[in-house]
């Protein structure tokens, strides 16, 4: 789906890709704006700090960060992320079969763009369950049971449509799935895996792990967010304590849906190894801002004095890590801008050592040897930037970056006829050869310019 999105966009704009961070960051703001507005429209958030605060987190939480550095793909994933939102709003709102139908479509073509969606489409569908549960006059099993069916039955239809999409295209186009992160192997854990994947995934809601690809809650946001799930566990609690006061039943099945809030927003720990999750898979877990900005705004409690400390709390609260979240974003673009300035300038001295070296000329071929090898112990290590993991800001250089000989060509001028390197690599000379930066590692060879960076 993501490379239909973009073969679409190459027909609309009869051209081909660009890096164009106004517009595509424009159209990813526009994206989140729209997610924003259908969450408040199903959710019939009243308070607007609240939304105002929620709308800020949805657009400074480090996946977005992360996408960004990304920016040609960012607006594509967000889009994608559009779809799963609105596939559950129409799916929450309407019960006509055939909006049932597209809406379960439209939350596959989010997984079809990126499988790390599947926690957004599930959060959206429970947290919604949630609120039409809490906003019932009624406690009938039967009726209960039939929309925790109605609701289940759609997230088995959303992978049930991708799967059966994925496998139609990959006969069409004769291709089979790649290794990537472990896709072709999806879905093959042992019960026991499985099992120890839902511990993992509570575990991160109470405690995430820091220093890690995969958290989102670096530097001091860790402790607000401890701060958040405190008083978003003592609202559920609240809130299910006056259920319980209505009947036992009504307490009973509001109970058993906000255990799942956890597992909703950290889906990602049960369709996904821990190892391969990192930064950009993560944006299931700001529903658990969408889930407490619900709670805020919605939970009435004895009187109105109360109700205001709540609310202006939770907005306060939301406002502080939005503001946080600003700064860590910008700590991320600053190291982005750092990085590619110091792989510019390695690259361009490069480029000057290789065209002053005795016998080139622009018709020289050249070879690289170990490319991604490179080792330079003048390069500055910049012990601040250590403390970025996410993705692709998480890099201490670029200059082993696989696209190296890319930026050459984009930022440096330079792209020279090239040879294959591993018919030189055993060569004797070649071999006594020292690694680049040290003298001797350019030289010129029947007429061919070999640079060794390493053996």
């Amino acid at each position: 789906m993501l490379g239909f999105l973009g073969e679409e966009m190459k027909w609309l704009t009869g051209s081909t890709y660009y890096s164009t961070p106004l517009f595509k960051g424009g159209i990813t703001l526009l994206c989140i704006a729209w997610i924003a507005f259908l969450i408040s429209e199903l959710l019939e958030i009243e308070n607007k700090p609240l939304m105002i605060g929620l709308t800020g987190i949805l657009t400074v939480f480090p996946v977005i960060t992360g996408m960004l550095g990304y920016g040609f793909t960012a607006p594509y994933y967000l889009f994608g992320t559009l779809m799963g939102v609105f596939g559950g709003f129409i799916v929450c709102r309407y019960s006509v079969w055939y909006a049932y139908l597209f809406g379960i479509l439209l939350m596959a073509c989010s997984v079809g763009v990126y499988q790390a969606n599947i926690p957004v489409c599930i959060s959206v569908l429970l947290i919604y369950f949630i609120k039409s549960t809490v906003e019932s006059k009624e406690s009938i099993w039967r009726n209960y049971i039939i929309r925790m069916f109605y609701y289940a039955c759609a997230c088995v239809g959303v992978v049930a449509v991708y799967m059966g999409i994925s496998q139609v295209v990959l006969w069409h186009k004769k291709i089979s799935l790649s290794d990537y992160m472990g896709i072709s192997s999806y879905g093959q854990v042992s019960f026991r895996g499985y099992l120890n994947r839902i511990i993992l995934a509570y575990r991160e809601f109470f405690a995430p792990t820091d220093e890690v690809f995969r958290n989102m809650f670096p530097f001091s946001l860790d402790r607000f967010y401890q701060a958040g799930i405190a008083v978003g566990i003592l609202l559920t609690g609240y809130l299910v304590y006056k259920r319980f006061q209505k009947g036992i039943l009504f307490g009973l099945q509001l109970l058993i849906l906000v255990i799942f809030i956890p597992l909703a927003g950290n889906f990602i720990y049960i369709i996904s190894d821990v190892t391969q999750i990192h930064s950009l898979m993560m944006y299931g877990q700001v529903f658990l801002f969408v889930y407490f900005v619900w709670i805020a705004d919605f939970v009435k409690l004895t009187n109105r004095k109360g109700k205001r400390v709540v609310v202006n709390f939770a907005a306060v609260l939301l406002g502080v890590m939005g503001v946080l979240y600003c700064r860590f974003d910008n700590i991320c673009y600053l190291k982005a801008e750092y990085l590619q300035s110091q792989v510019i300038s390695y690259f361009t001295t490069l480029v000057t050592q290789i065209k002053s070296t005795g016998g080139y000329t622009d018709e020289t071929p050249v070879v690289y040897i170990n490319g991604t090898k490179k080792s330079d112990t003048t390069l500055p290590e910049i012990p601040e930037f250590k403390e970025i993991f996410i993705f692709p800001y998480q890099f201490p250089t670029l200059i082993n970056n696989y696209n190296w000989r890319m930026t050459m060509k984009l930022w440096c001028g330079f792209e020279p006829q090239t040879l294959d390197a591993s018919d030189y690599m055993q060569m004797e000379e070649v071999l006594r050869m020292p690694s680049y930066p040290d003298t001797g590692s350019i030289k010129m060879m029947d007429d061919v310019m070999v640079v060794k960076f390493a053996d």
